[in-house]
């Protein structure tokens, strides 16, 4: 899938091993499914790579709400890749809400 997504070697490479691969590979293949554009699947997959690596410290993913809202306060390692200032409310958000699609998709979030 991420040969799909991606053109550059260093760039699928990047991807295929950052944690959880398989699991955000076979998320992206439901999306796909589902129809969702190839624009909105590159921007799905830079989001999980950024989820999954904050999450790797939960190596069975079973993750709460409250986990997940802690993991996204910390953007400062994606604002050095980045090399801009992120808007951390907006970008919190958003992590939040993609982290939870996908791991409501795996049947991993932790929910009360």
């Amino acid at each position: 899938m991420f040969e799909k997504l991606f053109k550059l070697p260093a760039v699928i490479s990047r991807h295929q091993n950052a944690p959880f691969a398989e699991e955000r590979r076979r998320y992206l293949l439901h999306c796909a499914q589902q129809g969702y554009a190839p624009t909105t699947l590159h921007v799905i997959a830079d989001d999980l790579f950024w989820v999954a690596r904050k999450l790797r410290g939960y190596p069975e993913l079973r993750v709460t709400p409250e986990q997940i809202k802690k993991a996204a306060q910390d953007w400062s390692e994606r604002e050095r890749y980045s090399g801009h200032m992120l808007n951390k409310r907006w970008t919190s958000a958003r992590f939040v809400r993609v982290a939870k699609k996908w791991l409501r998709f795996l049947g991993h979030l932790v929910e009360p």
